[in-house]
């Protein structure tokens, strides 16, 4: 099952191949999806840490690694920071809406992150690590006004963009009917009114909203929500931003259901 600023350099993800850049995105890429990865370029050695991990790694799979100095791995990146590593990969391999939901249909327990206009590669990049973290089973990103899967997104990620189901929907309020239709209640992130978060009890089912930077969620999105919920945070700040406040509310539905840390 699989997908800043919205510039030219960003939208490079969306043809038939994208660039993977920095030595977490590059390695994770390699190690979960070798086959998708063309080829690599890489700073001059000595390798050393995690270049020499990840120069290790194509050759164990196969992928070509080419030196190249650091102004010609600049030009490469289109101005993204690159760590001295540039991955040229398939186009990213999004989840299929219909598919995954049908899996997650039959689970006890469910979490599905849906980004509302969320258009800062960075904002959805962090906002996929926490998913991530804390255990979500999918992330569901609008193909209009949104951040697709990019060099960005993945630098922010950590890589963890291969490590959680992606889907793109032409309509994300069709999505979350869908969801509806397969129990799960649709929560989202507000910046007034609803309910107190450390008193919200989470459904088992449950479909978590991030609306966009500065706007917060569409009109018609929150309106097809059941349950809106806040943040109290300190009155010198007015809000926290969309990867923060998912962070919160993320860690705290997964203490909610007994969250565990790694061993």
């Amino acid at each position: 099952m699989k997908k800043g600023r919205a510039h030219d350099d960003d939208r490079a993800g969306e043809g038939d191949e994208r660039l993977v850049l920095g030595t977490h995105p590059v390695e994770e890429v390699l190690r979960t999806r070798p086959k998708s990865v063309r080829s690599i370029f890489v700073a001059p050695p000595p390798h050393r840490g995690p270049l020499e991990a990840i120069v290790a790694l194509a050759k164990q799979h196969g992928v070509r690694v080419t030196s190249e100095p650091m102004r010609a791995l600049d030009d490469r990146a289109r101005g993204v920071r690159h760590q001295g590593v540039v991955a040229v990969c398939n186009a990213y391999d999004y989840a299929d809406f219909e598919q995954t939901l049908a899996v997650l249909k039959d689970k006890t327990h469910a979490l599905v992150v849906l980004l509302d206009s969320v258009q800062d590669p960075h904002n959805a990049g962090a906002i996929i690590r926490s998913a991530c973290a804390f255990s979500a089973d999918l992330v569901v990103v609008p193909k209009d006004r949104a951040s697709p899967i990019t060099a960005q997104v993945e630098r922010a990620a950590a890589g963890t963009t291969e490590r959680i189901p992606i889907a793109r929907v032409t309509n994300l309020k069709r999505a979350m009917e869908a969801l509806k239709e397969a129990g799960f209640w649709l929560v989202g992130a507000g910046t007034r009114g609803g309910t107190a978060l450390p008193g919200f009890t989470f459904a088992d089912k449950t479909g978590l909203v991030i609306g966009a930077e500065g706007d917060g969620l569409r009109q018609g999105v929150e309106a097809a929500l059941d349950y809106v919920v806040t943040i109290p945070i300190s009155e010198r700040a007015e809000s926290l931003n969309a990867s923060n406040a998912a962070a919160v509310i993320l860690y705290e539905l997964a203490r909610s259901r007994g969250l565990r840390a790694h061993p």
